[in-house]
C-alpha cells in the first residue's frame, strides 16, 4: 500500500475513491471503561472495572482529485457513500497495513477546495472506531477431530476467534483445558463468533452461552469434531 492510500469496507481510496490521505489519521487511545469510588475514611478511591473498552475516535484529513465541477461533485459523493453505513466496515490505512480498524458513524467535518481555481477538494471526515484493532493476514488453523493444535497469540490482548464446525451434533472443543459445547443438528456448516459484541452460534445471539478466547501466550485446542478456527488477532 502506497503513502496516502487507505480501503474503507474493501474500497481503495486512491484507485476508486480518487481520494489520498494528507498525512497519518489521529487515532485516539480507546478509554478503558472503570470509575473510582470514593470510601468513606480512605484516602484513596477504589477502581471499579468493567474489563472492556470504550469507542476510539479516528480523525481523517484527504484530498479528493477531479478535473472538473460534475467530477469533484460525483468523487466527493462516492467518497461520502463508501464512509455513511448502519455498521462497523473495515478501514485499513497506509500507515499500518497490516492492522483493520472497525469503524462507523462518519462525519464530515469540513471541506473546502484547495486552491480557487482548483477541482481538488480537502475533507475531513471523523469517524468512531472499535476499541481494538485486527492484525491481518489472519490465516485460517484447521482443527482435526481427536488432534491438538498450539496456537501463539503473541500480542497482549486475547482474541476473539471464529469458529467454524464441520459437522452436525454436540461439539466439545477444548481450549487451555477449559471444555466449551455446543450443539448442531442440523448437517451444515456452523458458525461459532466469540467477539465481545457479537457473541452468536449460527446467526443467533446467545448471552446465556460462554464463548472462548485465545489468551496471550501458548493456547491448546482439542476438539472432537472437525473445525476451522480464523485467530482473530487483535491489539489496542
Amino acid at each position: 500500500m502506497i503513502n496516502g492510500d487507505f480501503l474503507i469496507n474493501n474500497i481503495q481510496g486512491m484507485q476508486t475513491l480518487h481520494a489520498f490521505l494528507n498525512t497519518y489519521p489521529d487515532i485516539k487511545m480507546p478509554k478503558r471503561k472503570k470509575t473510582l469510588q470514593s470510601i468513606d475514611g480512605a484516602s484513596s478511591s477504589i477502581v471499579l472495572d468493567e474489563n472492556s473498552y470504550e469507542n476510539r475516535d479516528v480523525n481523517l484529513s484527504m484530498t479528493v482529485q477531479a478535473n472538473s465541477e460534475q467530477e469533484r461533485v460525483m468523487r466527493l459523493s462516492a467518497l461520502y457513500a463508501a464512509f455513511d453505513t448502519d455498521s462497523y466496515v473495515d478501514f485499513i490505512y497506509y500507515g499500518e497495513p497490516n492492522m483493520v480498524y472497525k469503524v462507523t458513524n462518519a462525519d464530515v467535518v469540513e471541506q473546502d477546495r484547495v486552491v480557487r481555481n482548483s477541482y481538488y477538494t480537502d475533507v475531513k471526515i471523523k469517524l468512531s472506531a472499535q476499541a481494538f484493532k485486527y492484525y491481518k493476514p489472519d490465516d485460517l488453523i484447521n482443527v482435526s477431530a481427536g488432534s491438538t493444535v498450539t496456537l501463539n497469540n503473541r500480542f497482549n490482548y486475547s482474541s476473539a476467534p471464529f469458529i467454524t464446525v464441520l459437522k452436525a451434533g454436540t461439539v466439545n472443543i477444548g481450549i487451555n483445558s477449559k471444555t466449551y459445547t455446543y450443539s448442531f443438528t442440523v448437517l451444515n456448516k456452523w458458525n461459532i463468533l466469540c467477539d465481545d459484541t457479537e457473541q452468536w452460534t449460527d446467526g443467533d445471539y446467545d448471552i446465556n452461552q460462554e464463548f472462548p478466547k485465545l489468551k496471550p501466550g501458548i493456547n491448546t485446542i482439542t476438539s472432537n469434531f472437525d473445525l476451522q478456527i480464523q485467530p482473530r488477532w487483535r491489539l489496542i
